[in-house]
C-alpha cells in the first residue's frame, strides 16, 4: 500500500492512499508504536483513506488489515518509504 502525503504544517502531516480491496481495518504507527486505529469504512458507509499524524518522528505507518473468513492479510504502508518496516507485518493471535 503506497502512502501518498496530501499535506503538512508545522505540528500535523496527513497521508492518503487508495483502499485496498477486502480492507476491514487500519492501525496507525508513529516509530513503531500504535497510536490510533480505525475501521476501513465508517457508519455512514465512507471508505478511509486519510489519516492526520502529530509530526512526532518518523516512520509513519498504516496497517490495513484485511479480513477474510477464518485468516487475515496485512497490507503495509510507510513514509518515508525507504525505511525498514516497524509495524506488525503478522497477525498475533
Amino acid at each position: 500500500m503506497q502512502l501518498n502525503k496530501v499535506s503538512e504544517d508545522i505540528s500535523t502531516i496527513t497521508f492518503g492512499w487508495t483502499p485496498p480491496d477486502d480492507a476491514a481495518h487500519y492501525l496507525f504507527y508513529v516509530q513503531g508504536t500504535k497510536v490510533s486505529n480505525a475501521q476501513a469504512v465508517d457508519k455512514n458507509g465512507d471508505e478511509k483513506t486519510t489519516v492526520r499524524f502529530s509530526k512526532s518522528g518518523e516512520p509513519y505507518e498504516v496497517v490495513c488489515v484485511k479480513g477474510y473468513p477464518g485468516a487475515f492479510k496485512l497490507d503495509v504502508g510507510r513514509y518515508p518509504t525507504n525505511v525498514a518496516v516497524s509495524a506488525p507485518t503478522e497477525v498475533i493471535g
